[in-house]
């Protein structure tokens, strides 16, 4: 632990905790517990902030447009966020979930035949 004149030692050991930085994490979320966050590209994105999500494509016909093909998520205080269809169709069924408390892809959830 310690090197030679009583000083630590600078370089870790098997024993030593994670410098700030080095930290990941890597427990699996929880099962039953859902997170208010829905990943879009490179952001978290709180599923109360989105206002609506685009059923097509954009699509503006200018020869310089960067967001042609990408699904427009507006968010609060004209803000928008874009998404590929299959972070699109990720956003939808969070917000299913979120809004009904059921999972949007679980055929067995809704009301029992007959009902």
């Amino acid at each position: 632990m310690f090197a030679h004149g009583g000083q630590p030692s600078a370089r870790p050991t098997a024993q030593s905790p994670p410098r700030m930085g080095d930290f990941e994490r890597k427990d699996p979320p929880r099962k039953g517990i859902m997170s208010i966050f829905c990943t879009v590209d490179d952001k978290h994105v709180p599923l109360y902030r989105v206002m609506w999500v685009a059923a097509v494509p954009h699509f503006c016909g200018h020869e310089d447009c960067e967001r042609e093909g990408q699904y427009e998520i507006r968010l609060e205080q004209d803000e928008s966020v874009w998404a590929s269809a299959p972070e699109r169709d990720k956003m939808l069924a969070a917000l299913e979930e979120w809004q009904a408390g059921l999972d949007p892809l679980d055929p067995n959830d809704g009301p029992e035949p007959g009902e």
